[in-house]
């Protein structure tokens, strides 16, 4: 079957077996690959430790998968000792026996020689998700009103105290002709985790309130290079011409003074802001990557 260079994992279930050696095999490679290139991104092969060095050679589906999976379960043993347990309190690094303890799976399975084993590919698949990086996030959304039946009824509720317990680092909310926050706060009011902006629209012809914004969120860290998300809520009575030209302009300013920063814009169609934040901020982790391990 003809496939192509993936970007994330897919849902195993909608897979036939026979083609998980192409599919599966080609996302568990280019989630390794990630994973080197985060630690290593300017690298040649006279940087990277040996069991690293033959991932820099692109997926080949005509490869000896006997060959191309030993050479991928070399790497993520490697990978292990060089990326830390975030939910460790003391971040420690890893080891192979404690990611295996946090995977409840008594031992390492290895390739088999004789044909592609699923239950391997399953484990590896386990074991590269959890080695994460940890984000210095900045994410700031806009949004001008939600439906009044979201912002009067339970569920606003409930999604601050998802967001309040989701996530871990403060965000900014911009209400472009913020002529009231109570348009996208619930009667419960904001979450202890947003800071509140207003901003002109229609057009929004100053950045201010955006580079506010982005100064106090980066307060919260002591690096210096940041992922910054930007999310637009494009439903209603609301596009992306509304925060025009400010926004455009604010682009350019990341880009000039923060170029080392990864920047990534999203847009929605519907205005439960408080979900598609969070799914947006999930996303800024590595592309490869599942939140639930019962995915597999």
């Amino acid at each position: 079957m003809a496939i192509t260079k993936p970007t994330h994992w897919s849902d195993w279930t909608e897979l036939p077996v026979l083609a998980l050696p192409s599919v599966k095999g080609y996302e568990l490679y280019e989630a390794i690959r990630e994973r080197i290139e985060y630690l290593f991104p300017d690298s040649d092969t006279s940087d990277l430790p040996s069991a690293l060095e033959p991932m820099l050679e692109e997926f080949n589906p005509n490869e000896d998968y006997k060959v191309m999976e030993r050479r991928m379960h070399d790497a993520v043993t490697e990978l292990i000792p060089w990326y830390r347990n975030w939910t460790s309190d003391d971040a420690r690094l890893w080891n192979e026996a404690d990611l295996l303890a946090a995977l409840e799976e008594d031992e390492r399975l290895e390739p088999n020689p004789y044909f592609l084993s699923a239950k391997w590919l399953k484990q590896m698949f386990r074991i590269v998700n959890y080695l994460r990086k940890k984000e210095d996030i900045i994410s700031i959304t806009w949004i001008d009103e939600a439906e009044s039946g979201y912002t009067t009824g339970t569920t606003y509720d409930e999604h601050k105290a998802m967001f309040e317990e989701a996530i871990g680092f403060y965000t900014a909310v911009i209400q472009p002709g913020g002529s009231s926050s109570g348009q996208i706060f619930g009667s419960s009011g904001r979450p202890s985790n947003v800071l509140y902006y207003s901003c002109e629209r229609d057009p929004c012809s100053s950045m201010s309130p955006f580079v506010m914004a982005l100064n106090t969120l980066k307060s919260q860290y002591s690096a210096t290079k940041y992922t910054i998300g930007l999310f637009v809520d494009t439903s209603g009575s609301m596009g992306m011409s509304t925060i025009q030209p400010a926004y455009d302009n604010f682009v350019a300013y990341i880009n000039e003074f923060y170029p080392t920063s990864r920047l990534v814009e999203r847009t929605a169609g519907n205005e439960s802001w408080l979900i598609w934040t969070k799914e947006y901020i999930d996303q800024l982790s590595f592309n490869f990557e599942f939140k639930e391990e019962d995915n597999v």
